[in-house]
């Protein structure tokens, strides 16, 4: 049986909307992938000053290893859990069945339906010996008896009645699975889903030939009738949709469950940060598709784009507000700061009692002086 692995992608995280609802953060740490991380963490934000590694937080029984989600031995990811699949080759099943769709999600066990005078015997049909077709068959007889072909073979070879075995005035005479025909008791022959009984061919119910045999929405499998999978009904039906789209329930269910289409998630749906348009200075950072459009992440120009005078200030300037907001955070520009700002013993203007010095220092509010007795 092959494992089947749940790999948790960025693009997927993003597709989920809020990370800190589906995982947990451990100890913030930087990263630029996940092989720098823990074995059951992976690196959000990649190479970015938002990078830190975070703790995988797989559901039900999946567990975290070497940076995924990973099913157990002969399970497959459906849906958010793993499931156990029913069969992966005919050796799962009983010795009368077959394993249909081994190793896959649709994979059933079905009863071998062997055709007349075949038996089922390590999950295929083989021959039935004359005896084992009728008690009263065999394939040699005495001298003495008379070799009575019934037109049957058996794994043993041709089967015969051997002497007055075989002799008959009517059907009632013979086993119900044999008439009489010039007074010798001689097997019905019977057409595929019919089975010999009281001495003529009566149909076998649920046994089919072709897929008519069977009725909408059923198929007919090694002569048995058996639902149909939801895409095999219909090719856009299935029974789970990936976390990316939405179910659209249908009236029609298959042996895998509740059939359903699956389309694509509106931006919204799939992350309300989600837009398919930005506004004219911010910038689009595209994700993935949705069904009204590529869907964009805007964010918020530079302060340098919004604000020409940005800088990072000198140490006689201040930073003041400017009313803009860009991604690093809010704008501001850099303005002259005060004497008092500059230096507290620092004055524009001295008492009359008191001496003027000069700093070379100027302020916004004009030229710096430190006053004196």
């Amino acid at each position: 049986m092959r494992r089947m692995l749940f790999i948790a992608t960025l693009g997927l995280l993003a597709a989920c909307g809020n990370v800190a609802d589906a995982q947990s953060l451990s100890e913030t740490k930087t990263c630029s992938y996940s092989s720098e991380c823990a074995n059951d963490e992976i690196c959000l934000n990649p190479g970015t000053r938002k990078a830190k590694c975070i703790i995988l937080n797989c559901p039900n029984n999946a567990k975290a290893r070497h940076h995924e989600c990973v099913c157990g031995k002969d399970e497959l990811f459906i849906g958010k859990e793993c499931r156990k699949i029913r069969c992966s080759s005919d050796a799962d099943c009983s010795e009368i069945e077959v394993c249909i769709n081994p190793g896959t999600v649709k994979a059933e066990c079905a009863i071998l339906n062997c055709p007349p005078y075949e038996k089922a015997v390590d999950h295929a049909c083989v021959k039935k010996t004359c005896a084992e077709i009728d008690g009263r068959y065999k394939t040699d007889c005495t001298e003495t008896e008379e070799k009575i072909s019934v037109g049957k073979v058996g794994s043993d070879g041709d089967c015969l009645l051997c002497g007055s075995n075989g002799q008959c005035a009517a059907d009632g005479d013979c086993p119900q699975t044999e008439k009489c025909v010039d007074r010798k008791c001689v097997p019905l022959n019977c057409f595929a889903c019919q089975k010999a009984d009281e001495h003529k061919c009566l149909p076998v119910k649920g046994c089919c030939v072709t897929n008519e045999d069977c009725g909408k929405n059923v198929k007919c499998i090694s002569g048995s009738c058996y639902l149909k999978t939801c895409a095999e009904i219909d090719p856009t039906y299935a029974t789970f949709c990936s976390e990316k789209e939405k179910a659209i329930p249908t009236e029609v269910n298959g042996p895998d469950g509740k059939c359903v289409k699956c389309v694509l998630k509106t931006c919204a749906e799939l992350n309300p940060q989600y837009k398919t348009a930005c506004a004219a200075q911010e910038i689009p950072l595209p994700r993935i598709p949705g069904a009204d459009g590529l869907c964009f992440i805007c964010q918020a120009p530079s302060c340098a784009a919004l604000v020409p005078s940005f800088r990072t200030c000198t140490d006689v300037e201040k930073q003041v507000p400017t009313g803009f907001q860009g991604f690093e955070g809010e704008c501001s520009k850099c303005v002259l700061k005060t004497c008092n700002e500059l230096d507290p013993s620092y004055k524009t203007k001295c008492e009359e009692n008191e001496t003027a010095r000069q700093t070379g220092a100027v302020g916004s509010d004009g030229e710096c002086y430190v006053c004196g007795g």
